[in-house]
Formats: C-alpha cells, sequence, structure tokens
C-alpha cells in the first residue's frame, strides 16, 4: 500500500505525512515555524508571497523574512493578521498589526473594513503591500477576500475562487467564510 502525499501549505512540496507530522506542513516547514515561535527566526526561508493584483500580496511569515525580497517587489506596507508575530524591519516598511486568531469565534467582521482601508491606502499612494498572517491560508487570507469584494464589488464567492487562483493553498476557516458572506450585506455587490 502506497502512502498518500500532501502539499505543505506553506511551501507547496509534495510530501508524506508522518505520525509526528503537524497538519499540511512539510517536515522543513514544521521545523521552520518552530524554531520561529520560538524565537530562532534566523533560520526561517524566504519563501515569496503571490501576487493576487498588481501590487498586493499574500503570504505567511516565510514570506516577510527578507528585506530585500520584499523591496524587490516594491512592498513599502505590511500588514499582520495574527498574534505572536513580530515586524521585522520596522524603519524599512510601514506595519499595521492586528491581533486575531485563527478560530471560527473570532469576529472578523469588524475589522474587514480596516484591513480593505490599509490595502487600499497602499495602493492608491502606488505601493506594494503584503498582508500575511502564519501560513497565509485563512486570516491574511480572510482580510485579502474581503478587500478584494469591497474594491471590486464581488460576492465573497467569486472573491475566494479569484484569490484561490493566485494562492491555491488559501482556506479560511468556517466562521470567516460567515462572516465574509455577511461582509456581502455591507457592500454593494455588483455581480456580471
Amino acid at each position: 500500500m502506497k502512502a498518500e502525499t500532501i502539499s505543505c501549505i506553506l511551501c507547496s512540496k509534495k510530501f508524506v505525512p508522518g505520525a509526528k507530522s503537524v497538519a499540511l506542513l512539510c517536515p522543513v516547514c514544521e521545523d521552520q515555524q518552530r524554531s520561529y515561535l520560538v524565537g530562532r527566526d534566523d533560520v526561517a526561508e524566504y519563501i515569496p508571497p503571490n501576487e493576487i493584483e498588481e501590487g498586493v500580496f499574500l503570504g505567511g511569515q516565510n514570506s516577510a523574512v527578507s528585506e530585500v525580497g520584499l523591496k524587490s517587489l516594491k512592498i513599502k506596507n505590511i500588514l499582520i493578521v495574527g498574534r505572536y508575530m513580530k515586524q521585522r524591519y520596522p524603519g524599512s516598511f510601514n506595519y499595521k498589526q492586528v491581533e486575531i486568531d485563527d478560530d471560527e469565534d473570532e469576529n472578523i467582521l469588524v475589522r474587514l473594513d480596516v484591513f480593505a482601508d490599509f490595502i487600499a491606502q497602499s495602493r492608491t499612494k502606488g505601493e506594494g503591500v503584503l498582508v500575511h498572517c502564519l501560513g497565509g491560508v485563512s486570516r491574511s487570507a480572510s482580510a485579502v477576500i474581503g478587500y478584494v469584494m469591497r474594491s471590486r464589488k464581488w460576492g465573497m464567492e467569486r472573491a475566494l475562487a479569484y484569490v484561490q487562483s493566485k494562492r491555491s493553498c488559501v482556506h479560511p476557516n468556517p466562521g470567516f467564510i460567515r462572516q465574509l458572506k455577511e461582509y456581502e450585506k455591507c457592500i454593494e455587490i455588483v455581480e456580471p
């Protein structure tokens, strides 16, 4: 019987999960995440973020470890959506950090306009913006989906599909999905 392989949510490499594996992380990314959480972020590998639309990038915390990498993408603003993630280069980038957990009961609905405003202000200035959380899967993805909904006047399903087409690992938790659906009532949806 052949072992089933899955793709790592951070680096997209295929791997066979072991008995001690953290769900959806390959062994290399799992080690890096543990190192990061205990303060050994010097070993984190840079993983470039995905460009969702011109100047709007979505990624995990490994997308924020390289000052050179961020500057090469013309990123000047960084929105961190989560707790326990540090602002690595405060002298080089404009940061906004919203401390929320990836929990179905976390209220992101009241923060979706805050996220969208920060992203929109960056774009209005012609500056790139990185939106990241731990893995770039749920919290930061929800922030970007909310921005896409508001800026393009799209419903949640269309915005989710669009963002997933640019970053395939995007998978907001069910509570965030419900709140993004509720957010449709706050914006003027224009569907084709």
